[in-house]
């Protein structure tokens, strides 16, 4: 039996919309409900077509601008300008494939956002054209600001008081001799590392910065002597080197060697060993403690204030992030706890 187009819901030719004309349309209707922007200019034409939210974002009409010349002035703040002009010609000379720039919009349109522009060079047919995306990341920016309050509230409001306090308790040490003191001093240095902790938080973002060939052998040497290692001692059985952010890098190395001596009792004696080594695409950290229940691996993450968690492992897990690698914690050959890091790229 023969089926009519009507019946089956099938388009002849001549109905079907045309494909190359519908896509646009549904792009930037879906392009409306986001802050970002989509444009390209042909600087041979000096003009830009443009995709997106253009009046909500930017403060100006979706034909406030076509001239990628006057874009800048129009568009972009007054004292960022010289920026976003530097940038442009590092892309315009070849110097640079890409740029990806943040800058505040012109007060004279409204309401001042911040945006980030990520843009490159192509060639068509003979024709420089510039291709990128302008994202409204004002609501980023705001959230960093109160973080950089947050913290410095923590480093200044919290630690004049702790600095009264350490003072006043190293006046009484020396009059009276009394284990409680120990324990207070003992205190306040936890109350410190769990402010510099707070800090460290707080102003990390997820962009692990410059990366560099970092020999593994010499950042976990330096990130040893950073830290109060009692009488545990240090084993380092690669000599590998990865491509990463050489001082947050030496944060993972702090807080994992910070954590195994803190959670050993051990340490105070010259049983505890922590050992650094390489993985199949990646390295380990492990000591011969007393070890992590299976139940709570899960949990170490999380700043829960259970036994095996806490802010520096927070920390390690920001470091690993923001270099796209994973870590999972095991036990290691000796029943103690071992942390393996994995998707790093060496040299």
């Amino acid at each position: 039996m023969q089926m009519n187009d009507d019946v089956t819901g099938e388009e002849t030719d001549d109905e079907a919309p045309a494909r190359g004309e519908s896509l646009p349309i549904g792009f930037e209707r879906a392009l409306d409900a986001t802050d970002t922007i989509v444009w390209e200019a042909d600087l041979d034409a000096t003009d830009i077509e443009h995709i997106g939210p253009v009046e909500r974002v930017t403060g100006l009409s979706s034909t406030g601008f076509s001239d990628f010349v006057d874009l800048s002035s129009r568009l972009v703040h007054p004292d960022d300008r010289s920026t976003v002009v530097r940038e442009v010609e590092r892309l315009l000379d070849g110097e640079a494939e890409t740029v990806d720039s943040e800058f505040r919009t012109n007060p004279e349109n409204g309401t001042v956002r911040w945006l980030r522009t990520q843009a490159s060079v192509e060639q068509r047919d003979g024709r420089l054209t510039v291709v990128g995306l302008s994202t409204d990341i004002t609501p980023l920016k705001e959230r960093e600001a109160r973080l950089e309050e947050f913290a410095g509230i923590v480093s200044h409001d919290l630690r004049n008081p702790l600095s009264v306090a350490t003072a006043r308790l190293e006046l009484a040490r020396e009059a009276h001799d009394s284990e409680h003191l120990a324990q207070a001093q003992q205190a306040l240095d936890r109350m410190e590392q769990l402010i510099q902790n707070l800090l460290t938080l707080a102003r990390t973002d997820g962009d692990p910065g410059n990366r560099t060939p970092v020999s593994l052998p010499s950042v976990v040497h330096a990130a040893w002597e950073s830290v109060d290692t009692a009488e545990a001692s240090l084993v380092v059985d690669t000599d590998r080197t990865v491509e990463a952010n050489r001082t947050r890098l030496q944060q993972l190395f702090e807080n994992l060697v910070r954590n195994a001596v803190e959670h050993n009792p051990t340490a105070e004696s010259d049983g505890l060993t922590v050992r650094v080594g390489p993985l199949d695409g990646g390295f380990f950290v492990e000591d011969n403690g007393v070890g992590i229940p299976p139940d709570r691996r899960e949990e170490l993450f999380t700043p829960t204030g259970s036994e095996f968690t806490g802010l520096g492992l927070r920390i390690v897990q920001r470091v690993v992030e923001a270099h796209g690698w994973t870590i999972e914690a095991a036990e290691s050959d000796d029943g103690g706890a071992r942390f393996e890091i994995r998707g790093v790229e060496f040299h």
